[in-house]
Formats: structure tokens, C-alpha cells, sequence
């Protein structure tokens, strides 16, 4: 096999037989490769600010109960516990929270004071509120409400069982939820990973309409999905709750089946049965009743 040359001219191209001219494979490889660009991050993100679980410790919260012994402060949460259940009858939720009223104020505590001396999974238990704060990556932007974040908003209220609200400033957005503490804290955090990975996955699409259809296409499937979650858990519970009425029904036939078994078992062992036996005198024509009691065979005779 020959190897087949071609001159190079001054300009640094290859030369054929006919006078065409070709780019030299050495300066094709010599040229600078375009690097790839850089993924753009997102211009605003989601912070928790308030959490409603976290312990408020300070001396101005635990000043009036530092003076209180520790069976007061119980005998309060008590009252207050039986006075806002859910179960407890009027007249004796009424009395239960008169009482706490006349402790605290013999005390001198406030109800707040007396919640905050409880630790962290009782306080959980009661009501407060979550923060998530919406700002800007760069100073001195005003933040963008965009359409979708809704979606997210009652996605998290349905996941965790609690109510929000939005609040607009020039700087940022606040997004509240409350309810139950525990639910609100969850939903704030989980709010603030949804938000920010939504912003990151839209970041590698191309256009503003496309970057918003994305999101808004995650936002309504979260939603979506916490729904059907929510109706899954409606339909076990209310399977269960046939389940549990239907096995007490049979605990209950079972129990009267048993007190009828032993209602009876007692008259055929324990309660005398009375035999009565007429004998009759064929010489006098009359008849004697011979009453048999009782299982010793004993009898009595009376005369008809």
C-alpha cells in the first residue's frame, strides 16, 4: 500500500491533484473544543424560619413556674388536659378548667408558662405554627411568586394534616402552617426540600414557559399523589373501623352465649328440681303427693 501525500501551502491547507484545498487534519485537531456551560442555579430559595417545635427555655417562659412546685404544675396540665379533650362532657370540662383558672392565678402562672415546663414530645402534642421563608439568592430582589408553588402548599397540608397561609413582602414570602405542632414542623420542612429541588431540576430546562410547565407539572403530581394517599388511608381506616365493629359484635354474642350456657348449667346443677309423685290408695280411694326435693332423694307427703 502507498501513501499518498499532498503539498501544504502557506496557509496551512492541503493541496490535491486538481487544486483543491483542504483543511489540514492537524489544524482540526489543534482547535480549541467549546466547553460546556455551566448549569445556571436558581435565583431564590426556601429557608424554615420558625419551627413550632422548637423549646423555648429562656428564664422569661420558666421565671413564674421556677417558683411552683412540680405536683402543682402536674395538677394544672391535668385540668387543662381533661378540660380540652375531646371526650370530656361539658359540665366537667367547664369544672376542670375552673380549677386550673383558680391554680394559675393562686400560683401566679400564665397557661403559656405552664406548656413551656413540658418537654419536647408534649409540647409537640399542642398547637403552634411553622415558618418557610421565600427570598432571593441575590440581595436587593424582589422575590417571584410563582403560580405553582400552590400545588406544593396543599400538597404539604395534605401530606401532614395541617392548614397554611401565605403572607407577601417586598423581600420575601412567608408560607405558615399551622395545626398540630409536630404536623407543622414536618410540613415546613418538607416544603423547603420540595421548593429548592424543584428550582435545581428546572434549571436544566431551556425557556421560562418550559422551566414553569415543569414545575407546575411536579407541583400538581405531588399533589396528586398526597390525595390518593389521603384517600387510601380513609378507606383502611374505615375498613378497619367495620373490622373492629364486626369483632365486638362477635365478642359480644360469644359473651352472651356463654352467660346463657352458665345460667343454665346452674338450674340443672345447682337448683333443686321438684319431682312430684301422686300415689293412689286403692282401698280409701284418695291420693298422697309425694314431693321429691333436692338431689339426697328427701320426701314429704301431703294428703290430697
Amino acid at each position: 500500500m502507498s501513501l499518498i501525500t499532498y503539498p501544504i501551502d502557506n496557509r496551512g491547507e492541503m493541496q490535491d491533484d486538481t487544486g483543491s484545498h483542504h483543511v489540514s487534519t492537524v489544524r482540526q485537531l489543534s482547535k480549541p473544543r467549546k466547553q460546556a456551560g455551566k448549569t445556571k442555579k436558581p435565583t431564590q430559595k426556601a429557608t424554615v424560619t420558625v419551627l413550632a417545635t422548637d423549646v423555648n427555655t429562656t428564664s422569661a417562659n420558666t421565671f413564674g413556674t421556677s417558683l411552683v412546685d412540680n405536683d402543682t404544675l402536674a395538677r394544672i396540665r391535668k385540668c387543662l388536659d381533661r378540660g380540652h379533650h375531646a371526650g370530656t362532657q361539658e359540665p366537667e370540662a367547664k369544672a376542670a378548667l375552673r380549677i386550673a383558672s383558680k391554680l394559675m392565678a393562686k400560683c401566679n402562672v400564665t397557661q403559656a408558662e405552664v406548656f413551656a415546663c413540658q418537654d419536647e414530645n408534649q409540647q409537640a402534642q399542642h398547637a403552634g405554627e411553622s415558618v418557610v421563608a421565600i427570598t432571593s439568592t441575590k440581595d436587593g430582589k424582589k422575590v417571584i411568586n410563582n403560580g405553582w408553588i400552590p400545588g406544593v402548599q396543599k400538597a404539604m397540608q395534605t401530606f401532614f394534616d395541617c392548614l397554611s397561609y401565605s403572607t407577601g413582602f417586598v423581600s420575601k414570602t412567608e408560607y405558615t402552617f399551622y395545626g398540630i405542632a409536630g404536623n407543622t414542623a414536618a410540613a415546613a420542612m418538607a416544603f423547603e426540600m420540595v421548593y429548592n429541588l424543584i428550582l435545581n431540576w428546572s434549571m436544566l430546562k431551556i425557556g421560562v414557559s418550559t422551566k414553569f410547565s415543569y414545575c407546575a407539572g411536579v407541583a400538581q403530581g405531588l399533589y396528586r399523589l398526597a390525595q390518593k394517599e389521603k384517600e387510601e388511608e380513609k378507606r383502611n381506616a374505615t375498613r378497619a373501623e367495620a373490622e373492629s365493629v364486626a369483632q365486638r359484635e362477635r365478642e359480644e354474642l360469644a359473651q352472651r352465649d356463654r352467660e346463657i350456657y352458665r345460667l343454665n348449667y346452674n338450674l340443672v346443677s345447682y337448683i333443686p328440681v321438684l319431682s312430684v309423685a301422686l300415689i293412689f290408695d286403692a282401698n280409701f280411694g284418695k291420693g298422697d303427693a309425694c314431693v321429691r326435693a333436692g338431689r339426697g332423694g328427701n320426701s314429704r307427703h301431703y294428703s290430697l
